[in-house]
């Protein structure tokens, strides 16, 4: 098992938001959170920005319909992939 970089543990911090991640994906995150500040630190960023969200569109009465079709989801993680 390799060490992760931190872009890589920060790329695995924010996939886990949209997904499970596998087991070697939790551990490797895991040990690099452990001994990583930085990577620790914006792992709470994370989560807690991700928890005000959720509560704040929770309130939040959806006026149409919010699903984007596979095109648009296609385009929107390949420009995600380019950043």
């Amino acid at each position: 098992m390799t060490m992760l970089t931190c872009k890589e543990a920060t790329r695995l911090v924010s996939e886990a938001q949209d997904r499970r991640l596998g087991i070697v994906e939790r551990i490797t995150l895991g040990y690099h959170l452990l001994i990583c500040h930085w990577c620790r630190h914006y792992a709470r960023q994370v989560r807690f920005l991700s928890g005000v969200l959720r509560s704040k569109l929770s309130r939040v009465a959806p006026t149409t319909d919010t699903h984007l079709d596979d095109k648009a989801r296609t385009r929107i993680k390949e420009r995600l992939k380019e950043l």
